[in-house]
Protein backbone atom coordinates (compact mmCIF):
# COMPACT_ATOMS: atom_id res chain seq x y z
CA UNK A 1 0.00 0.00 0.00
CA UNK A 2 2.91 2.57 0.97
CA UNK A 3 4.40 1.75 -2.51
CA UNK A 4 1.30 2.19 -4.63
CA UNK A 5 0.95 5.42 -2.84
CA UNK A 6 4.58 6.58 -3.32
CA UNK A 7 4.36 5.67 -7.02
CA UNK A 8 0.73 7.97 -7.13
CA UNK A 9 3.03 10.76 -6.15
CA UNK A 10 5.30 10.60 -8.61
CA UNK A 11 6.03 13.49 -10.85
CA UNK A 12 9.46 13.18 -12.87
CA UNK A 13 10.00 9.64 -14.67
CA UNK A 14 13.12 8.57 -17.03
CA UNK A 15 12.24 5.62 -18.88
CA UNK A 16 13.78 3.22 -21.35
CA UNK A 17 11.22 2.77 -23.92
CA UNK A 18 10.74 -0.33 -26.16
CA UNK A 19 8.80 1.48 -28.79
CA UNK A 20 7.45 -1.86 -29.81
CA UNK A 21 3.19 -2.51 -30.06
CA UNK A 22 1.05 -5.74 -31.16
CA UNK A 23 -1.44 -3.42 -33.28
CA UNK A 24 -4.33 -5.46 -34.48
CA UNK A 25 -4.70 -6.67 -38.20
CA UNK A 26 -8.30 -5.62 -38.49
CA UNK A 27 -8.38 -1.92 -39.11
CA UNK A 28 -11.44 -1.44 -37.78
CA UNK A 29 -10.10 -1.77 -34.23
CA UNK A 30 -7.25 0.30 -33.27
CA UNK A 31 -6.13 -1.57 -29.76
CA UNK A 32 -2.39 -1.51 -29.63
CA UNK A 33 -0.99 -3.44 -26.60
CA UNK A 34 2.89 -3.10 -26.06
CA UNK A 35 5.50 -5.58 -25.82
CA UNK A 36 6.74 -4.07 -22.81
CA UNK A 37 5.38 -3.39 -19.75
CA UNK A 38 6.68 -0.17 -19.09
CA UNK A 39 2.84 1.36 -19.84
CA UNK A 40 1.51 -0.65 -15.82
CA UNK A 41 3.67 1.95 -13.92
CA UNK A 42 2.88 4.93 -15.88
CA UNK A 43 -0.46 4.15 -15.53
CA UNK A 44 -0.01 4.31 -12.08
CA UNK A 45 1.34 7.42 -11.84
CA UNK A 46 -1.80 10.52 -12.57
CA UNK A 47 0.68 13.30 -11.63
CA UNK A 48 3.47 12.93 -14.32
CA UNK A 49 4.51 16.34 -15.60
CA UNK A 50 7.90 15.09 -16.10
CA UNK A 51 8.97 12.68 -18.77
CA UNK A 52 12.77 11.84 -20.12
CA UNK A 53 12.64 9.10 -22.97
CA UNK A 54 15.36 6.81 -23.38
CA UNK A 55 16.38 4.26 -25.68
CA UNK A 56 15.75 0.35 -24.80
CA UNK A 57 18.35 -1.93 -25.36
CA UNK A 58 17.55 -4.85 -23.48
CA UNK A 59 13.60 -5.10 -24.85
CA UNK A 60 11.46 -7.57 -24.43
CA UNK A 61 10.95 -10.74 -27.72
CA UNK A 62 8.02 -10.55 -29.42
CA UNK A 63 5.20 -13.40 -29.40
CA UNK A 64 6.49 -15.79 -31.57
CA UNK A 65 2.61 -16.28 -33.29
CA UNK A 66 2.16 -13.19 -34.54
CA UNK A 67 -0.73 -14.22 -36.62
CA UNK A 68 -2.75 -14.56 -33.20
CA UNK A 69 -1.75 -11.26 -31.97
CA UNK A 70 -1.56 -8.88 -34.65
CA UNK A 71 1.48 -6.94 -36.46
CA UNK A 72 4.63 -5.43 -34.70
CA UNK A 73 4.87 -1.77 -35.19
CA UNK A 74 6.63 0.70 -33.73
CA UNK A 75 4.78 3.05 -32.20
CA UNK A 76 6.73 4.81 -29.26
CA UNK A 77 4.27 7.24 -27.33
CA UNK A 78 1.78 4.33 -27.68
CA UNK A 79 4.31 2.03 -26.16
CA UNK A 80 4.13 4.46 -23.05
CA UNK A 81 0.52 5.10 -22.77
CA UNK A 82 -1.66 2.80 -24.58
CA UNK A 83 -5.04 3.81 -23.43
CA UNK A 84 -7.11 5.56 -26.61
CA UNK A 85 -8.36 7.99 -24.11
CA UNK A 86 -5.84 9.08 -22.40
CA UNK A 87 -3.88 12.42 -23.10
CA UNK A 88 -0.70 13.12 -20.91
CA UNK A 89 -0.35 16.81 -19.63
CA UNK A 90 3.26 17.18 -19.45
CA UNK A 91 5.39 20.21 -19.02
CA UNK A 92 8.70 18.51 -19.48
CA UNK A 93 8.92 16.65 -22.33
CA UNK A 94 12.42 15.00 -23.42
CA UNK A 95 13.75 12.60 -25.90
CA UNK A 96 17.26 11.12 -25.17
CA UNK A 97 17.30 8.79 -28.42
CA UNK A 98 20.24 7.50 -30.85
CA UNK A 99 20.63 9.17 -34.16
CA UNK A 100 18.29 5.68 -36.02
CA UNK A 101 15.66 5.81 -33.05
CA UNK A 102 12.03 6.75 -35.21
CA UNK A 103 9.60 8.31 -32.95
CA UNK A 104 6.06 9.86 -33.75
CA UNK A 105 5.65 12.34 -31.30
CA UNK A 106 1.92 14.06 -29.67
CA UNK A 107 0.34 11.22 -30.26
CA UNK A 108 -0.68 10.34 -26.50
CA UNK A 109 0.90 13.61 -25.50
CA UNK A 110 -0.95 16.98 -25.38
CA UNK A 111 1.65 19.51 -27.26
CA UNK A 112 -0.13 22.61 -25.47
CA UNK A 113 0.95 21.95 -21.90
CA UNK A 114 4.48 21.04 -22.59
CA UNK A 115 6.99 23.76 -21.57
CA UNK A 116 9.79 22.41 -21.98
CA UNK A 117 10.96 19.74 -25.14
CA UNK A 118 13.34 18.59 -26.18
CA UNK A 119 13.92 16.51 -29.31
CA UNK A 120 16.69 13.60 -30.78
CA UNK A 121 16.50 10.56 -33.16
CA UNK A 122 14.53 10.44 -36.16
CA UNK A 123 11.49 12.38 -35.44
CA UNK A 124 7.98 13.03 -36.82
CA UNK A 125 5.53 15.52 -35.51
CA UNK A 126 1.68 16.69 -36.71
CA UNK A 127 1.77 19.64 -38.94
CA UNK A 128 0.54 23.04 -37.59
CA UNK A 129 1.39 21.68 -33.69
CA UNK A 130 -0.47 24.41 -30.99
CA UNK A 131 2.84 24.67 -28.48
CA UNK A 132 1.01 27.87 -27.01
CA UNK A 133 3.14 26.98 -23.45
CA UNK A 134 6.28 26.23 -24.86
CA UNK A 135 9.81 28.25 -23.60
CA UNK A 136 12.24 25.96 -24.01
CA UNK A 137 13.45 24.04 -27.17
CA UNK A 138 16.26 21.47 -27.46
CA UNK A 139 17.23 19.78 -31.25
CA UNK A 140 20.21 17.57 -30.77
CA UNK A 141 21.20 14.98 -33.16
CA UNK A 142 17.64 15.38 -34.96
CA UNK A 143 17.93 12.77 -37.75
CA UNK A 144 15.41 12.58 -40.56
CA UNK A 145 13.74 15.44 -42.97
CA UNK A 146 11.26 16.22 -41.38
CA UNK A 147 12.87 19.84 -40.08
CA UNK A 148 14.84 20.12 -42.98
CA UNK A 149 11.67 20.65 -45.01
CA UNK A 150 9.76 22.99 -42.94
CA UNK A 151 10.77 26.55 -41.54
CA UNK A 152 10.41 26.03 -37.23
CA UNK A 153 7.77 28.40 -36.72
CA UNK A 154 5.93 26.38 -38.89
CA UNK A 155 6.15 23.46 -37.21
CA UNK A 156 5.69 25.04 -33.01
CA UNK A 157 2.70 27.83 -33.53
CA UNK A 158 2.12 29.68 -30.57
CA UNK A 159 5.86 28.87 -28.78
CA UNK A 160 7.15 32.07 -26.99
CA UNK A 161 10.54 30.87 -26.33
CA UNK A 162 13.39 31.83 -23.66
CA UNK A 163 15.72 29.16 -24.63
CA UNK A 164 16.71 27.45 -27.67
CA UNK A 165 19.27 25.24 -27.89
CA UNK A 166 20.57 22.93 -31.48
CA UNK A 167 23.34 20.58 -31.92
CA UNK A 168 24.03 18.74 -34.90
CA UNK A 169 25.34 15.56 -33.44
CA UNK A 170 25.88 13.33 -36.29
CA UNK A 171 26.44 13.30 -40.03
CA UNK A 172 23.09 12.58 -41.04
CA UNK A 173 21.28 14.68 -38.91
CA UNK A 174 19.28 18.02 -39.85
CA UNK A 175 21.28 21.19 -40.48
CA UNK A 176 20.50 24.57 -39.13
CA UNK A 177 19.93 26.76 -42.40
CA UNK A 178 18.74 30.23 -43.01
CA UNK A 179 15.19 29.48 -42.64
CA UNK A 180 15.30 27.93 -39.54
CA UNK A 181 17.51 30.71 -38.30
CA UNK A 182 14.98 33.14 -39.18
CA UNK A 183 12.13 31.68 -37.51
CA UNK A 184 13.90 31.91 -34.03
CA UNK A 185 12.59 35.93 -33.91
CA UNK A 186 9.42 34.29 -34.45
CA UNK A 187 9.11 31.96 -31.68
CA UNK A 188 11.01 34.30 -29.12
CA UNK A 189 11.43 37.54 -29.64
CA UNK A 190 12.67 37.71 -26.12
CA UNK A 191 15.08 34.87 -26.23
CA UNK A 192 17.23 34.89 -23.41
CA UNK A 193 19.61 31.83 -24.56
CA UNK A 194 20.59 30.92 -27.81
CA UNK A 195 22.64 27.70 -28.48
CA UNK A 196 23.85 26.90 -32.19
CA UNK A 197 26.26 24.51 -31.87
CA UNK A 198 28.06 22.35 -34.95
CA UNK A 199 26.41 25.02 -37.69
CA UNK A 200 27.70 25.15 -41.11
CA UNK A 201 25.13 25.83 -43.53
CA UNK A 202 23.71 29.19 -42.53
CA UNK A 203 24.55 32.50 -44.02
CA UNK A 204 26.40 35.36 -41.76
CA UNK A 205 23.78 38.04 -43.49
CA UNK A 206 21.45 35.87 -42.03
CA UNK A 207 23.17 34.82 -38.34
CA UNK A 208 23.32 39.07 -38.53
CA UNK A 209 19.69 40.03 -39.00
CA UNK A 210 18.70 37.41 -36.37
CA UNK A 211 20.65 38.33 -33.47
CA UNK A 212 20.53 42.28 -34.13
CA UNK A 213 16.84 41.56 -33.35
CA UNK A 214 17.24 40.14 -29.88
CA UNK A 215 17.70 42.60 -27.39
CA UNK A 216 16.95 40.11 -24.11
CA UNK A 217 19.86 37.56 -25.28
CA UNK A 218 21.94 36.67 -21.83
CA UNK A 219 24.09 33.90 -22.86
CA UNK A 220 24.79 32.76 -26.36
CA UNK A 221 27.28 29.45 -27.54
CA UNK A 222 27.73 29.18 -30.95
CA UNK A 223 29.67 27.00 -32.59
CA UNK A 224 30.62 27.26 -36.57
CA UNK A 225 32.37 24.64 -38.59
CA UNK A 226 33.53 26.67 -42.05
CA UNK A 227 33.16 24.70 -45.04
CA UNK A 228 33.92 25.48 -48.59
CA UNK A 229 31.67 27.90 -49.38
CA UNK A 230 31.04 28.99 -45.96
CA UNK A 231 30.22 32.89 -46.37
CA UNK A 232 31.91 35.01 -42.73
CA UNK A 233 31.56 37.96 -44.83
CA UNK A 234 29.35 39.72 -42.21
CA UNK A 235 30.17 40.97 -38.89
CA UNK A 236 27.72 39.03 -36.31
CA UNK A 237 29.58 39.31 -33.41
CA UNK A 238 28.74 43.55 -33.26
CA UNK A 239 25.13 43.33 -32.95
CA UNK A 240 25.26 41.60 -30.06
CA UNK A 241 23.75 43.23 -26.92
CA UNK A 242 24.17 44.73 -23.67
CA UNK A 243 22.55 42.43 -22.66
CA UNK A 244 24.61 39.67 -23.27
CA UNK A 245 26.52 38.04 -19.84
CA UNK A 246 28.21 34.66 -21.13
CA UNK A 247 29.42 33.91 -24.65
CA UNK A 248 31.12 31.10 -25.74
CA UNK A 249 32.31 31.50 -29.93
CA UNK A 250 34.44 28.74 -31.73
CA UNK A 251 35.02 28.36 -35.11
CA UNK A 252 36.61 26.08 -37.26
CA UNK A 253 37.23 24.16 -40.32
CA UNK A 254 36.40 20.86 -41.88
CA UNK A 255 39.27 19.00 -43.25
CA UNK A 256 40.22 19.55 -46.96
CA UNK A 257 38.81 22.75 -47.18
CA UNK A 258 39.61 26.50 -47.50
CA UNK A 259 40.44 28.52 -44.92
CA UNK A 260 38.87 31.86 -44.18
CA UNK A 261 41.52 33.71 -42.50
CA UNK A 262 40.61 37.39 -43.56
CA UNK A 263 37.08 36.53 -42.76
CA UNK A 264 38.04 34.85 -39.45
CA UNK A 265 40.47 37.81 -38.72
CA UNK A 266 37.58 40.68 -39.33
CA UNK A 267 35.36 38.29 -36.64
CA UNK A 268 38.04 38.24 -34.09
CA UNK A 269 38.45 41.96 -34.26
CA UNK A 270 34.52 42.72 -33.07
CA UNK A 271 35.36 40.32 -30.16
CA UNK A 272 38.11 42.62 -28.85
CA UNK A 273 35.97 45.30 -29.58
CA UNK A 274 33.07 43.15 -27.72
CA UNK A 275 34.96 42.71 -25.05
CA UNK A 276 35.73 47.02 -24.67
CA UNK A 277 32.45 47.65 -24.66
CA UNK A 278 30.85 49.03 -21.00
CA UNK A 279 29.15 45.94 -20.61
CA UNK A 280 30.87 42.99 -21.67
CA UNK A 281 30.13 39.86 -21.33
CA UNK A 282 31.87 38.68 -17.98
CA UNK A 283 32.35 35.44 -18.80
CA UNK A 284 33.62 34.71 -22.12
CA UNK A 285 34.80 31.89 -23.99
CA UNK A 286 37.13 31.99 -27.38
CA UNK A 287 38.31 29.40 -29.78
CA UNK A 288 40.01 30.50 -33.02
CA UNK A 289 42.31 29.16 -34.93
CA UNK A 290 46.48 29.31 -33.67
CA UNK A 291 46.80 31.73 -37.41
CA UNK A 292 44.38 34.32 -35.46
CA UNK A 293 45.21 34.31 -31.89
CA UNK A 294 48.79 34.39 -33.04
CA UNK A 295 49.03 37.46 -35.17
CA UNK A 296 50.17 40.61 -33.66
CA UNK A 297 50.13 39.66 -30.43
CA UNK A 298 46.25 39.02 -30.49
CA UNK A 299 46.37 36.44 -27.79
CA UNK A 300 48.25 38.60 -24.99
CA UNK A 301 45.73 41.96 -26.10
CA UNK A 302 42.40 39.62 -25.23
CA UNK A 303 44.38 38.75 -22.23
CA UNK A 304 44.67 42.49 -20.89
CA UNK A 305 41.21 43.48 -22.40
CA UNK A 306 39.68 40.81 -20.24
CA UNK A 307 41.72 41.92 -17.15
CA UNK A 308 41.28 45.53 -17.82
CA UNK A 309 37.44 45.11 -17.87
CA UNK A 310 36.72 42.38 -15.24
CA UNK A 311 36.01 39.78 -17.99
CA UNK A 312 36.65 35.61 -17.00
CA UNK A 313 38.27 34.93 -20.67
CA UNK A 314 38.75 31.20 -21.50
CA UNK A 315 40.81 31.13 -24.31
CA UNK A 316 41.21 27.54 -26.44
CA UNK A 317 38.74 24.52 -27.52
CA UNK A 318 36.15 24.45 -25.71
CA UNK A 319 34.41 21.75 -27.38
CA UNK A 320 36.66 19.72 -26.24
CA UNK A 321 35.27 20.33 -22.55
CA UNK A 322 32.75 16.82 -22.93
CA UNK A 323 31.00 18.08 -20.05
CA UNK A 324 30.73 22.03 -20.95
CA UNK A 325 29.57 21.01 -24.26
CA UNK A 326 27.28 18.77 -23.05
CA UNK A 327 25.52 21.10 -20.72
CA UNK A 328 24.43 23.15 -23.28
CA UNK A 329 22.08 20.99 -24.75
CA UNK A 330 20.86 19.15 -21.70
Amino acid sequence: MRTATHIENIVWADVANDGRVLASRDERYRTVSPVSRLYQALRMMPHLTSLRVFDCRQGLQAPDNLRLHGRVQLRSEEALFPNEHVRMRLQIYELHHEPRSRSLLFVKVQPDTVRTLRLSGNCTLPNNLSTTSLRSLVLDTVTGSYLDLRSLHEIFVGANLDDFAYRMGHPLAFEMRDSHLHSLPLLGRNLRRLVLLGCSRFSSISLQEVLAGLHELKHLALDIITVLDSDLKHDFISPLPVSLIRFKFSISNEKSTVEHIEEETLLANAVELLLRRRNPPKLTYLHLRDAIFDRGGRRTRLQHIAKAHEVRLVLGDWRNENDMYDEEIM
